[in-house]
């Protein structure tokens, strides 16, 4: 009885044991992170730089953005303790902000048109929330600039070769 008593007490202590030693290191981590993200304007996030947070080693994933309408919103939130982070964030082209919950914001720039949020801090959680939209017109007038400089390009040739053709008839029918 009483060797039986001692193996269920040594089964105990083991048991807390193992516990603490896999549950201690999971609580104290802390992650760092020196990221630059980038969105398309498709709402596909790239990740990319140091890491050592699981959740943003993915390079491309449509994961952390919603579009409710015209509205976009990036969510990226890890509840997890970051030792030190930096973090920048460029927009997609013709973006602009309508909200921004970011910890360790730093600022916004522009850079060629995108719009670019910096952050960064450290012992606390990583939390990016940006809701913007993306101003389709500027857009859709490049491309109709660029479909028009196509129109008048073609027509100029068609005119000349029009022209060229009337030329060898005449010259043609004079001889």
């Amino acid at each position: 009885m009483r060797k039986s008593r001692n193996l269920h007490q040594s089964l105990v202590v083991l048991l807390v044991f193992v516990f603490v030693i896999l549950y201690f290191p999971s609580v104290c981590s802390e992650y760092y992170a020196d990221i630059d993200i980038s969105i398309d304007d498709s709402g596909v996030v790239s990740i990319n730089g140091k890491t050592d947070h699981p959740d943003l080693l993915a390079e491309s994933s449509d994961l952390y953005t919603y579009k409710n309408q015209s509205y976009w919103l990036l969510n990226i939130t890890k509840n997890e303790v970051f030792s030190d982070y930096i973090y920048t964030l460029t927009l997609p082209q013709g973006s602009t902000i309508n909200y921004i919950k970011s910890s360790g914001f730093r600022g916004i720039t522009e850079e060629s048109g995108n719009l670019i949020i910096i952050g960064s801090g450290g012992n606390e959680s990583l939390s990016i929330v940006v809701q913007y939209q993306i101003d389709k017109s500027s857009l859709d007038v490049n491309i109709l600039l660029i479909l028009g400089t196509l129109m008048v390009m073609l027509g100029t040739i068609l005119v000349f070769t029009i022209y060229q053709n009337k030329r060898k008839k005449l010259v043609g029918s004079n001889e």
